[in-house]
């Protein structure tokens, strides 16, 4: 039985998914703040096309070539070796699975205040730290459920295969990702500060830059 493969459209999604994850939108803005603005992006930039694409592009030649899961990718290719080769697929897969865990746990979060949005998200820093720390620390059966709702919904998406499942998500999600920062896009430019903001992010401060960036 052959196995299900992406359309090229929904090849493209899922890369660009992948690529503008959670991290870009929840932490990514953050890091840039403390980091010295765009000094920090050409740094992050740099890294992305020294060794993040170089590994990209490795990836998906490993999968051309082989045709096969990350484990049996390397017992196929390093037939000689095949017996020590697949720890690095081995490795691979608990990786992803340490990975999905971590960010599980935020997109339960994501649940949680989407349901707060209904009733009225705090307009203040103050008030949003007390509401984000009383779920850390007294919320344990309210992050449980959220934690079982993340996981059910990307273990239905992923039970679907690849073209029901993640292309079919994708051909809707990821257009409305791009719309909802196009939003938030416009709305910033109508709030006091948006053009100091603006020189901040477009002049580099590498003073800022320091090895923990």
């Amino acid at each position: 039985m052959a196995k299900e493969q992406f359309s090229k459209i929904g090849y493209v999604l899922a890369v660009a998914g992948s690529a503008v994850g959670l991290g870009n939108a929840w932490k990514f803005p953050y890091m840039v703040g403390e980091n010295g603005g765009s000094a920090f992006i050409i740094l992050y930039l740099l890294i992305t096309f020294l060794v993040g694409v170089p590994i990209f592009m490795a990836e998906l030649s490993i999968g051309k070539l082989s045709e096969s899961d990350s484990v049996n990718a390397f017992r196929k290719l390093a037939a000689k070796n095949k017996n020590l080769w697949q720890l690095v697929g081995i490795l691979a897969m608990v990786t992803a699975a340490i990975i999905s865990s971590y960010y599980i746990v935020i997109i339960g979060w994501v649940f949680k205040y989407f349901v707060l949005s209904f009733s009225g998200l705090p307009s203040d820093i103050d008030s949003s730290k007390v509401i984000f720390n009383d779920l850390l620390t007294h919320g344990l059966g309210e992050q449980t459920l959220y934690f079982v709702i993340a996981f059910a919904a990307c273990f239905y998406i992923l039970s679907k295969g690849v073209k029901s499942g993640i292309e079919k998500l994708n051909v809707w999600m990821m257009p409305s990702l791009f719309i909802m920062v196009l939003i938030m896009l416009i709305f910033s430019m109508t709030m006091d500060g948006f053009s100091k903001s603006a020189e901040f992010l477009l002049i580099p401060d590498f003073s800022k830059i320091s090895f923990n960036s």
